[in-house]
């Protein structure tokens, strides 16, 4: 059981990275001035999703800072310094 448990590990941090990328292009495109709806609600769904799995796998520490950062872009609904802030 355990070496399976550990592919998952796996398996969520390689999906985290890409979700961060994916966070970090939806960042730029805003602060460029070019994102689309969809953009904005792709990065509120990355920030979810990494936060989820997380969570799944008792990582409190990640699961925390992304719960921080999913509470400042809802505050702040991605402002110029927000993008500057969360880059």
């Amino acid at each position: 059981m355990g070496g399976m448990n550990e592919q998952f590990k796996a398996t969520y941090f390689t999906e985290a990275a890409e979700l961060l990328e994916e966070m970090e292009q939806c960042l730029l495109a805003l602060e460029a001035g070019t994102a689309t709806d969809e953009a904005v609600h792709a990065l509120f769904r990355a920030a979810h999703s990494i936060k989820g799995g997380a969570l799944a796998f008792g990582f409190t520490d990640i699961a925390g800072f992304t719960h921080a950062v999913e509470t400042v872009l809802d505050r702040v609904r991605c402002t110029p310094s927000m993008m500057d802030a969360s880059l």
